[in-house]
């Protein structure tokens, strides 16, 4: 998918804000100039992933290695593993927990640190508490049953640390309510900002539900 003006934008904005705290404005404006010599050269071609991992090569090699997550990482993993026990209380209470816990990973996607300016725990808490209240799209969730009582296989594919126990959660209730359903989950192949690894996935126990496979790749989105 091509990106677009928005993502663009984002871009541009997210490389001026990781280098205003360094002090040579001659090597600043260089680096700005390439940033926007890769989106003039291929933002028509590629898509934003494609464009944000040769942004971050070229950081690298302006700036050395990019902001290390995996503290951050693995503090929102064992805040989900922590909460994990009462979530699947409260979604096999309900009436379609595969339903109900598509809400919560859909809370979950909060913790985006390149999206999100400013991801906090006390923000994520209170989205966890307002989950429960949120509605899955009618037809699209029907569709959705429809696909899985036909099909053999699902891949599943994770996104962001923390989410991705909820994603474990989810996964453990499509097993249940879809026993005859093979299913795979792909994380990302390479440290990406906070995008979950197979370190992660082996840290809140997916590896143990079922196989993972990493994408060989560290382009983020």
């Amino acid at each position: 998918m091509q990106a677009n003006s928005m993502c663009i934008a984002c871009m541009i904005d997210k490389q001026e804000k990781l280098i205003r705290p360094f002090s040579d404005e001659h090597k600043k404006s260089d680096y700005m100039h390439r940033v926007l010599e890769i989106l003039y050269r291929h933002g028509r071609m590629e898509s934003s992933p494609w464009l944000a991992e040769q942004i971050d090569r070229l950081y690298e090699e302006f700036w050395g290695e990019s902001e290390d997550y995996t503290e951050i990482k693995h503090q929102y993993n064992q805040l989900l593993l922590a909460k994990e026990k009462e979530l699947v209380g409260r979604i096999r209470e309900s009436e379609d927990p595969v339903e109900e816990s598509i809400k919560y990973v859909c809370a979950a996607n909060y913790i985006d640190f390149s999206a999100v300016e400013h991801v906090t725990e006390q923000t994520f808490e209170a989205l966890l508490e307002k989950a429960a209240l949120e509605t899955v799209p009618r037809e699209e969730y029907r569709a959705f049953q429809q696909d899985l009582r036909k099909a053999k296989r699902l891949v599943y594919l994770t996104d962001n640390c923390g989410e991705i126990v909820l994603d474990k959660v989810l996964i453990r209730f499509l097993k249940e309510s879809y026993p005859n359903l093979q299913i795979a989950a792909i994380v990302r192949g390479n440290d990406v900002i906070n995008d979950a690894t197979m370190e992660d996935a082996r840290e809140v126990g997916l590896t143990d539900l079922v196989p993972c496979v990493g994408n060989d790749n560290g382009a983020p989105g």
